[in-house]
């Protein structure tokens, strides 16, 4: 969220069916969380920009409208809720800035694995210092202090954001929880001798089954032994090419009270199981018989 956060390296944009490249979605919130972050940074240079008669009569706006609320639980003097504001104000712009920057970080980095967490680290602190210079030249006190406590606001906002997203993306990441298997589906070429080998020789019991014209096709439902089967049958399914070894489903295996009683049964019904052998894990008995199309089914103790 893996998940996750992680995809491959150099991920190309798509291309639509004009052949032309266009931005996929993370690039397009890239895109938007880059902008606001820009705007933000103009927004802070802006006020850098403002002169000490201007500035003043900012804060001063601020304190008239939070000085009621601020001094029910805090003992300060004017210049001191002065001063608790412009820094507050600081803060939280750095903040945001940083919060953005990191979101972005995030996003970079779970498409491209490309690891730019310490630049962004290194931009928000390059915006501290150049807000501060700024001031300088407009005849504001520009103190190495203020870069401190901007720069501790950027980060602040980069690592809270950074764990609220790694949170979110484990969280994503997990299955819901499973209730155990509800079917196993299987294509079957012929009716009679999948019923035959499901049915009578295993023991399942016919639920149901279902005609599907559109797919040419008939589904069969059998329960038993606490497992649900749905038997495909249509006689142009593809032929199993590699028994067993292929990617995807290996085969199924049903649990058993005795290997040897089950090896009798199914020989008695007309099936050639392969020989009983031992589990090198866990000492159990255990063979492979295979259904009317060639489906390993394992049965083991």
């Amino acid at each position: 969220m893996m998940l996750p956060c992680c995809g491959k390296k150099g991920h190309p944009m798509e291309k639509n069916q004009s052949g032309k490249r266009r931005l996929t979605r993370w690039q397009i919130v890239l895109s938007v969380l880059l902008v606001l972050a820009l705007l933000l940074v103009c927004f802070i240079f802006y006020n850098s920009l403002l002169d000490q008669a201007e500035s003043a009569e900012l804060s001063n706006g601020l304190l008239a409208v939070l000085k009621p609320f601020l001094q029910s639980f805090l003992k300060l003097s004017d210049q001191g809720l002065h001063r608790l504001i412009r820094k507050t104000a600081h803060f939280t712009e750095f903040f945001c800035l940083g919060a953005l920057l990191g979101a972005a970080t995030f996003l970079y980095r779970s498409h491209t694995g490309e690891k730019v967490t310490t630049l962004t680290f290194f931009l928000v602190l390059i915006c501290a210092v150049t807000d501060e210079m700024i001031q300088s030249f407009n005849d504001r006190s520009a103190e190495y202090r203020d870069v401190l406590l901007d720069f501790a606001g950027g980060c602040a906002g980069i690592l809270l954001i950074l764990f609220v997203l790694v949170i979110v993306c484990k969280s994503r990441k997990r299955v819901p929880a499973l209730n155990g298997i509800h079917h196993i589906a299987i294509l079957c070429s012929d009716r009679e001798k999948s019923l035959s080998f499901y049915a009578d020789a295993l023991g399942f019991t016919i639920r149901g089954s279902h005609v599907r014209a559109e797919r040419r096709d008939e589904v069969i439902f059998l329960d038993g032994f606490g497992v649900t089967l749905e038997l495909f049958i249509a006689s142009d399914h593809p032929q199993r090419v590699t028994r067993p070894e292929a990617y995807g489903l290996r085969h199924i295996a049903f649990r058993v009270p005795s290997a040897e009683s089950c090896h009798t049964a199914l020989t008695m019904h007309g099936y050639d199981p392969e020989q009983i052998r031992i589990d090198t894990f866990n000492g159990k008995k255990l063979f492979f018989c295979t259904d009317p199309d060639g489906l390993p089914i394992e049965f083991h103790e």
